[in-house]
């Protein structure tokens, strides 16, 4: 191998660690509600520390959601394909959980706060 293909390879290696520990760093974030969207309509908004088994049915289809241990999971649904159930368990602020077939979706959010912060555009 040249020098430049090594100093190439080892570049792209340095930049793979660095956008690895600048994602890591993001998902940091404390998570500390989850949103149930159906039909694009907020359905319920829930502490991520609540303990609770929720089944959204909409029309004959349904969703049956688990919210414990500080995130949620889609524990069964109705759709076919049921990738929302292979998602798996959420508890970032960056994840999501949606059933396509169903219009259901799940996100975990970081509340706002109450007091409205002056920005560059509102001054």
């Amino acid at each position: 191998m040249k020098k430049k293909d090594i100093l190439l390879v080892s570049s792209i290696i340095f930049m793979i660690i660095v956008l690895f520990i600048v994602n890591n760093n993001i998902d940091k974030e404390k998570s500390e509600a989850i949103e149930i969207y159906v039909n694009n309509e907020i359905y319920k908004t829930v502490s991520i520390n609540d303990e609770e088994d929720l089944i959204i049915e909409t029309g004959s289809e349904y969703n049956h959601i688990k919210i414990h241990d500080g995130g949620v999971e889609m524990v069964d649904a109705s759709c076919a394909d049921n990738v929302c159930v292979d998602t798996g368990f959420i508890s970032k602020i960056s994840e999501r959980i949606v059933c396509m077939p169903n219009k259901v979706v799940i996100k975990v959010k970081k509340l706002e706060s109450i007091d409205n912060k002056e920005d560059v555009i509102s001054e």
